[in-house]
């Protein structure tokens, strides 16, 4: 590998410059800007110092081509109303499993209970698209309620982004789910397990059941159970995050039933809103009955 003989003032004041063109002239959310230049630093350092003489706005503007070609792997909303009711509230409680192990990867001192009840919230919020009654959703959605809140007071990102998405999917809120679900997964992205790969799985999810629906003439009544979506991951290519066993079910506390989500002030989504059809403002409101009408 080159060995840089540029000064590292040098080199950290290049890349910051790249990083502000993409959070000031293109509005690129700071978490995914991040995301971004690190990836470009590493070729920096693979192709040696000629990148440096490069105007920084060159170098901005191939990030942000980059950036709207993952952007692609993203199911959109109006992609998932194209497809029935319980395969979308599927695809959310798949997209909750998949970032679950995610909480107490980034929350190393997650106590036991907080695990568990997002274990519960997941289990229960893939049952959603299954059972369907009621219950389900509000357990659902309690437990992982509570392990979002947990999360939050003690100010860990990616654990409450992961449990939330959890709670997204008892809420009957697919969009939401999804997105938290990304938004997770841009916090926790490493050169080993880059924010492209676990999208291209999200997209393998969401195009395999439109597949099926297709395939099999599904309706808004279809049930879809979670085992239509087959292995998580591929062999020798599970993240590091996702080898954490994600700890046994737990009953929900009855005195945390209720989260006050206004009182928790997060930045807009941190994937460019600009980039993808997500407004970045109040999405459409779950149901309050996400039950069809008997």
């Amino acid at each position: 590998m080159p060995r840089s003989n540029l000064s590292k003032d040098l080199v950290r004041d290049y890349w910051r410059q790249v990083r502000d063109l993409l959070t000031n002239k293109y509005r690129v959310a700071p978490a995914v800007a991040t995301v971004g230049v690190r990836r470009f630093r590493r070729k920096a350092i693979r192709a040696g110092d000629t990148i440096y003489n490069r105007d920084p706005e060159r170098v901005a503007d191939a990030i942000l081509e980059w950036i709207r070609s993952v952007t692609t792997l993203i199911p959109t909303p109006a992609d998932i109303s194209q497809i029935p009711r319980w395969a979308a509230l599927a695809f959310a409680g798949r997209c909750a499993r998949r970032v679950q192990p995610i909480y107490r990867y980034s929350w190393k001192d997650a106590p036991d209970n907080a695990v568990q009840l997002l274990a519960t919230g997941v289990n229960w919020a893939e049952q959603v698209a299954v059972q369907r009654p009621a219950s389900l959703f509000s357990a659902s959605m309690t437990a992982a309620d509570q392990a979002a809140q947990l999360a939050m007071e003690a100010h860990i990102l990616p654990a409450s982004l992961a449990a939330m998405s959890a709670a997204s999917a008892g809420r009957g809120a697919p969009i939401d789910s999804l997105m938290q679900a990304v938004n997770s997964f841009v916090l926790v992205a490493t050169s080993m397990a880059p924010v492209t790969r676990q999208l291209h799985r999200i997209r393998r999810d969401f195009d395999h059941l439109v597949s099926l629906a297709r395939e099999h003439h599904w309706t808004d009544e279809t049930p879809v159970p979670p085992e239509v979506f087959g292995p998580m991951w591929p062999s020798r290519l599970t993240p590091v995050w996702a080898t954490e066993p994600p700890g046994p079910p737990q009953e929900p506390s009855p005195g945390l039933v209720s989260l006050n989500w206004d009182k928790w002030k997060f930045e807009p989504p941190m994937w460019p809103s600009s980039l993808v059809p997500y407004e970045g403002k109040a999405l459409p409101a779950a149901p309050t009955d996400p039950l069809p009408p008997s």
